[in-house]
């Protein structure tokens, strides 16, 4: 339970994040389909993570990483162009620090949880 717990925790600090990241580098709103598309893949990907560490399911986990690093890169994507360069590496440090979690969460899980 704790780790589930830990997941949700991370999981809504990256939230806030990504989403004042984008909010202060964007030189063009996104819009609104995008920015839901966005937050859909990436709490879809955040479920998945949490579900298949409750269950104990490495393939639940991985397909949950997926989703999250698929929308890490629709943030990515988000910012372009941007307003502040050098806050941009910042938020680029933040995104590929989110995907070493993600990696790190995967090996953990398939040497927790056998395939």
């Amino acid at each position: 339970m704790a780790c589930g717990l830990s997941d949700h925790i991370v999981a809504g600090i990256a939230q806030i994040a990504l989403g004042a990241g984008q909010a202060w580098l964007a030189a063009t709103c996104p819009g609104f389909e995008r920015n839901a598309f966005e937050w859909g893949v990436l709490n879809l990907g955040n479920l998945g993570v949490v579900t298949g560490s409750l269950l104990g399911s490495f393939w639940i986990v991985l397909s949950g990483s997926i989703a999250f690093t698929a929308a890490l890169g629709l943030f990515a994507r988000g910012v372009r162009p941007v307003r502040h360069r050098v806050w941009r590496w910042l938020y680029d440090g933040l995104l590929a620090g989110l995907l070493l979690l993600a990696l790190m969460g995967v090996l953990l899980a398939s040497a927790q949880f056998p395939a």
